[in-house]
Order: C-alpha cells, then sequence, then structure tokens
C-alpha cells in the first residue's frame, strides 16, 4: 500500500515551501498560502494512509 497517493502533489507542496523559506516576494507567498488547502487535504489522506497502515 503506497502512503502518499500524489507523488507530484506533495513534491508541490515541498517546492512551495521551499520558495518562501528563501524569499520576501509577497506574490509567491500568496501563491503558497493558495496551496494550503490542498495540502491540508493530502495530510489528512496521508494521516489515514499511516493509521491504516499500522491498524
Amino acid at each position: 500500500m503506497a502512503l502518499i497517493a500524489e507523488a507530484e502533489r506533495w513534491m508541490g507542496h515541498i517546492n512551495a515551501r521551499n520558495e518562501t523559506s528563501h524569499s520576501c516576494d509577497a506574490s509567491k507567498a500568496n501563491a503558497v498560502f493558495e496551496r494550503i488547502p490542498g495540502f491540508l487535504l493530502d495530510a489528512r489522506d496521508l494521516l489515514q494512509r499511516l493509521i491504516n497502515a499500522t491498524a
């Protein structure tokens, strides 16, 4: 069973985080802010998969 359903999306989350940690650009920060709902869904999905894998 794969723990991460969409690896490409996770890489996008990681790249977005990396961009904002090295920049003070407001437009980049806003773009990352807009990703938060998708990240939250992916994080909840991962949590559920981890719970199911240990059950």
